[in-house]
């Protein structure tokens, strides 16, 4: 992916793409953890096996928010027509979070879903949210992106920005009372963002039409 300079000067980008991978591949060996068990028979493995799963959720969040981060990191910069200082600065700011993600998760799995652990992990997912909004805002404002032209995509995208903005923060403080709810938001909030966007179905759509005319002109 390429990011655009003004004065049409070219740099390659993609630095979140590239580290999420490995961020991910970190997120993963944070809950890689086999049970330890002084007999081995079948009955105690179900067992072992059984009691660890809540310890999954957790990871599953985490890899598909970070997985998220990268599609939308990438939908966001693939319509940006020109970069300046502050968006690089924001760019790092996302990352920043992005890569201490496996931490909070590594204590989610060892500990499970007491108050401390899901607070931390909430604050953190809040803290991704809103670094990714900063970087979105100061797009928008600055009016980098071609989406400036879309009477109604920007305001579209911008509201479904906003739900992982205030849904984070709405998760840690009830997590305060209900460490598993807070659990079962923050997982469904992960589930929300891998709906695809109107935009990106509308165009899909447009490109099987023109591709159906096509095909019928020939």
């Amino acid at each position: 992916m390429e990011l655009r300079r003004a004065g049409d000067e070219q740099i390659e980008g993609g630095i979140l793409q590239r580290r999420s991978f490995r961020i991910r591949h970190h997120a993963a060996g944070a809950w890689n953890q086999v049970p330890d068990l002084k007999t081995a028979d079948d009955t105690s493995v179900f067992r072992a096996l059984l009691a660890q799963l809540p310890q999954l959720l957790p990871y599953v969040t985490s890899f598909a928010t970070i997985g998220i981060i990268w599609l939308n990191h990438h939908a966001l910069f693939h319509d940006v027509e020109r970069v300046e200082h502050g968006t690089l600065t924001l760019n790092l700011l996302l990352l920043l979070v992005v890569s201490f993600i496996p931490y909070p998760t590594a204590v989610l799995g060892r500990y499970g879903p007491v108050r401390s652990s899901a607070v931390l992990y909430g604050i953190v997912l809040t803290l991704l949210g809103i670094a990714y909004t900063l970087l979105w805002r100061h797009i928008v404002r600055r009016k980098l992106s071609a989406l400036r032209h879309g009477a109604q995509e920007l305001p579209a995208r911008t509201r479904r920005n906003l739900i992982g903005a205030l849904g984070y923060p709405i998760g840690t403080a009830i997590s305060f009372a209900s460490p598993k709810t807070a659990l079962l938001i923050y997982f469904a909030l992960a589930m929300f963002y891998f709906l695809p966007e109107r935009r990106r179905r509308i165009a899909g759509k447009d490109l099987a039409d023109e591709l159906q005319r096509t095909g019928r002109a020939s």
